[in-house]
């Protein structure tokens, strides 16, 4: 999404309550919604846009119907200027809201994929309270996956454009979020906690960081220095990562007893809503 402006005057308790009251189709019960994106890393800049990632349940008769049938689709997603207005694509928004219906939750974290990790740890503007067990059951149900999407995020979507400088900073902001969490077993959202944490990895990335928070050079490419010394220090972070993947205690997939607790659960919920 490309850097919005949202107005001063505008408070962050104002756009949440939006979010949920509004962002939120009548027909789908939220059951998790929490900032993400450069606001919630440290990455932003004056005038960076709000990023929500959420998870809901679709209303259960919706759920058993055909999917080429369904009203509503399984991946909610929203964009809104600052007026609250909704917008058709991305450009231009202020305010994003993507959220995924519950099975497809589930599947994303038996994937292993970032935006469940973000879901399940970072501070919630919103959380459903019956279901917190629920929620604790998936962070239960999390594996050794992160490290591979981390891999994935640095191998294809940073080397398709080596020299832009965001998606080089999301490279080294993931691969040391995955070494954190593989490492501790614990869900790290703070880009200077994480880059503090490999500091002795991350000489060239602390500099490209600071130059993307500087709302002047954020947009500016690599120049040839860091195009140089970035993909070795990058290189150096994915081996950290397989070594981390190597020790770590967390399993390589969702032990099968949680899953069936989750998928239980997530049953009677769904029954309860009829």
């Amino acid at each position: 999404m490309q850097e919005g402006i949202i107005e001063s005057s505008i408070t962050d308790e104002q756009v949440e309550e939006f979010v949920i009251n509004d962002g939120y189709p009548a027909a789908v019960f939220p059951i998790s919604c929490v900032l993400s994106g450069s606001r919630s890393y440290g990455l932003h800049v004056e005038g960076s846009d709000r990023d929500y990632i959420g998870v809901h349940m679709m209303d259960t008769w919706e759920c058993l119907e055909h999917p080429n049938f369904r009203n509503m689709p399984i991946v909610i997603r929203r964009s809104f200027n600052k007026n609250f207005e909704e917008l058709h694509g991305t450009k231009g928004a202020d305010i994003s809201l993507d959220s995924f219906e519950l099975w497809k939750f589930i599947d994303l974290l038996l994937k292993g994929s970032f935006v469940v990790y973000e879901i399940l740890y970072m501070p919630a503007i919103h959380t459903d309270p019956g279901s917190t067990n629920l929620l604790e059951l998936c962070r239960l149900g999390l594996t050794n996956r992160i490290g591979r999407a981390a891999k994935g995020n640095a191998l294809h979507d940073w080397r398709r454009n080596r020299a832009n400088r965001k998606k080089a900073v999301m490279a080294y902001y993931r691969l040391c979020q995955a070494i954190f969490f593989l490492r501790e077993m614990d869900f790290e959202w703070r880009a200077d906690v994480l880059f503090d944490y490999m500091k002795d990895f991350i000489k060239v990335g602390h500099d490209i960081v600071e130059v993307y928070k500087n709302p002047t050079t954020r947009q500016d490419s690599l120049d040839k220095d860091e195009l140089i010394h970035v993909p070795l220090e990058i290189e150096h972070l994915i081996n950290e990562v397989d070594k981390a993947i190597m020790v770590t205690r967390l399993p390589d997939q969702c032990p099968r007893k949680i899953l069936d607790e989750i998928l239980e659960r997530v049953k009677r919920t769904r029954s309860s809503m009829i």
